[in-house]
């Protein structure tokens, strides 16, 4: 549901009520131009994230329109990172480090190449992933923001040992993995353009 005028000026006098701040109702409309095409979930979130984030200064006293956008993005940006990792680790327990698997994601492959690759993370412990479950969801929203990706795909322990030894007939598609619309982890294998 788009955000309406009504809950718009409601949450703005509360905004104004805490930061101790009365804006000019011309100021109000340039405000409510920028930000009317937010959902009501949205400016809440963006709402919440900017009470609990929003730090003003000298020449902010006020949270900006810039802060309220930035808010939505980095709740946007949060929640890619979260399903990306749910998504890491079931992948890493259904199909393991012999696999070479392809996210799609660039950037989930490039926090992946960060932390020692495919084959290095599926060595960790439950115990260990589950201690840097909360890291890596911040290596990924930082990759997001500033654009770090990672172009290529995963590769597993059983393509890595066939490059070894030079048996290149023997190596496998990597296998794509994402959610059905269920939510379930699915995995199809790719074909390889000798295939």
């Amino acid at each position: 549901m788009n955000l309406s005028e009504k809950k718009f000026g409601e949450t703005m006098a509360l905004l104004q009520d805490l930061y101790g701040k009365q804006l000019k109702p011309n100021i109000l409309a340039v405000y409510w131009s920028y930000l009317k095409n937010f959902t009501e979930i949205e400016f809440d979130k963006a709402v919440e994230y900017i009470i609990s984030n929003f730090k003003p200064t000298a020449s902010a006293t006020f949270p900006l329109i810039v802060h309220f956008r930035e808010s939505k993005n980095g709740m946007e940006i949060k929640e890619a990172a979260v399903m990306a990792i749910d998504l890491l680790c079931d992948g890493m327990g259904k199909y393991g480090f012999y696999e070479s698997v392809d996210f799609n994601d660039p950037v989930l492959h490039a926090v992946i190449v960060s932390y020692g690759g495919w084959r290095e993370i599926c060595g960790w412990s439950k115990d260990e992933l589950s201690m840097r479950r909360s890291q890596m969801i911040e290596t990924y929203r930082v990759f997001a923001r500033n654009g770090r990706k990672y172009e290529g795909y995963m590769i597993g322990e059983s393509e890595a040992r066939n490059i070894a030894g030079g048996y290149d007939e023997w190596i496998k598609a990597p296998i794509l993995i994402n959610r059905d619309k269920a939510g379930r982890i699915s995995g199809q294998k790719l074909l390889r353009v000798d295939e």
